[in-house]
């Protein structure tokens, strides 16, 4: 019965934080200016808020640690970017561990 209570409770928060959402970032204006978007449409313009808002907090966040740090250090993103030498070592730890001689190739 507790895990029901919990769960509806939940939802009940989940839905409050999702209007809360929808009114701070215009989607609820939005909503109402296009009354006939398809889903589509919906997804890429809450796509294009939450993105906004997304990039506005990581700034924020990096702010807030070289305030605190005193850091002035480039951040790169750990995603595109490998660190530096990563590629090479995988090549060469590939080919130090490859049983075909070198040169010939399988097709």
């Amino acid at each position: 019965m507790k895990a029901k209570k919990n769960k509806r409770q939940r939802s009940e928060q989940i839905q409050q934080v999702s209007a809360a959402l929808g009114d701070l970032l215009g989607m609820t204006q939005w909503r109402k200016e296009h009354p006939k978007a398809t889903w589509a449409e919906i997804e890429a313009a809450v796509d294009e808020q939450m993105n906004q808002v997304r990039v506005q907090l990581l700034q924020d966040l990096v702010q807030m640690g070289r305030a605190r740090t005193g850091a002035r250090s480039k951040l790169r993103c750990v995603r595109s970017v490998p660190p530096a030498g990563s590629r090479s070592r995988r090549v060469e730890s590939r080919r130090a561990t490859s049983k075909r001689p070198a040169g010939k190739r399988s097709s």
